[in-house]
């Protein structure tokens, strides 16, 4: 299903989430997916309208010979039709970093961040949405350098999302997470997990600190 009919942008940096999923399916170029995740489908828009954060353009492309082209995807509970998960696939470099830099600028540190020569982590929290930045400096399309970025903006509500994607090179920022809540402790950070779990003789996540790169 495709459908277009407003020339209104969205800045994903400022919904809210569950979003109406009927805003965008109905008013943007969305298309359906077969593939779906639990009770959710997929979509997927190259609209350049929903391509925007903190008012920074994300459209782009690296060539029209491969499927190199930023898009966003979004997951939509039917029953509902409200959407709790968005990603934001960059496969440009400019963009790729133009977002990192606006994240940084617009949320400030992350609560979480691993990074290094080749990758960048980062996961930033605000009431109940979750930022997660995975930034590939070794990316390539077509034989052609090109650094790429995804951006996932979820409900951090939804038990399932974040069991699924506190994953992978989050999946310390899910242990910390998940030790934070059985402290109930909002103010637990991450440094102090890191700390604890020395204590415990459990170092990796105080060793992955002392070996980032600065941000």
């Amino acid at each position: 299903m495709m459908a277009s009919c407003s020339s209104q942008e969205i800045d994903l940096a400022e919904i809210n989430l569950p979003y109406s999923g009927n805003d965008l399916i109905n008013k943007y170029q969305t298309e359906k997916q077969s593939a779906t995740f639990e009770n959710l489908s997929l979509y997927i828009s190259m609209d350049p309208r929903l391509l925007v954060f903190n008012d920074i353009d994300l459209n782009g492309q690296v060539s029209e010979k491969h499927e190199s082209q930023n898009r966003l995807e979004f997951y939509v509970e039917e029953n509902e039709v409200v959407i709790p998960f968005f990603r934001v696939n960059v496969f440009t470099s400019q963009e790729s970093e133009k977002l990192y830099r606006t994240l940084l600028a617009r949320l400030g540190d992350p609560v979480f961040y691993s990074k290094n020569n080749d990758f960048f982590y980062g996961a930033w929290e605000k009431n109940n949405i979750t930022y997660l930045y995975e930034y590939n400096f070794t990316g390539s399309i077509g034989g052609v350098k090109s650094d790429t970025g995804s951006l996932y903006i979820l409900d951090n509500t939804n038990a399932k999302l974040t069991e699924y994607y506190y994953s992978s090179g989050f999946q310390y920022f899910g242990d910390f997470v998940e030790m934070r809540e059985k402290k109930n402790n909002p103010d637990y950070t991450y440094e102090e997990f890191a700390e604890d779990e020395a204590d415990d003789w459990n170092e990796v996540y105080l060793k992955k600190l002392k070996t980032n790169l600065p941000l």
